[in-house]
């Protein structure tokens, strides 16, 4: 398991900028109803700097097939994801839209993971990720930089009082 871990890490790693390289050129900012929404919760730069991009669908990573041929059960379906945030970029999927309402919540736990990538960089983020899907039993829903997006993003559903995304994001990583 730590080769196949060290693989998805490096691969992942590669995999995200490639993909980022890719869809950024075509995104978009922020919207000025979805800076409105999240100011309260996230610095002003990091919603200048963030670009939105439009795919028919998420793409798995091409490494995937060496789990193919050696038939293998692929790690994460990415294909299956309404969103997924490459350092900076988010890309939503046209395959699983979400409906009006959950747009703003979704994009909101996506700046989550902007947020920990700045804090971790990429090869951290990505370490933390493979590292806490495989320690947390190979699900999903249990990886703790989702679980405290999760945990972030439900605060903002709830109509919290504003906080400090970036402070909640470092105290979690400490």
């Amino acid at each position: 398991m730590p080769k196949i871990l060290a693989f998805l890490e490096t691969q992942g790693a590669k995999w995200i900028s490639k993909v980022r390289l890719q869809y950024r050129p075509a995104s978009r900012a922020l919207t000025p109803v979805e800076v409105h929404a999240f100011a309260p919760f996230f610095e002003a730069s990091l919603l200048d700097s963030v670009r939105i991009a439009k795919a028919p669908g998420i793409p798995n990573p091409d490494f995937y097939s060496f789990f193919l041929e050696q038939s293998l059960a692929i790690p994460l379906d990415f294909t299956r994801m309404s969103a997924i945030t490459f350092v900076d970029t988010i890309l939503v999927s046209a395959r699983h839209p979400v409906p009006p309402g959950e747009q703003l919540p979704l994009l909101f736990h996506e700046l989550v993971h902007v947020v920990q990538y700045l804090e971790l960089g990429l090869e951290e983020f990505v370490r933390r990720y493979v590292r806490g899907w495989a320690s947390h039993g190979l699900q999903y829903s249990r990886i703790p930089l989702e679980v405290w997006a999760y945990d972030l993003d439900a605060r903002f559903r709830s109509g919290a009082p504003a906080f400090s995304v970036a402070a909640e994001v470092r105290q979690q990583l400490a």
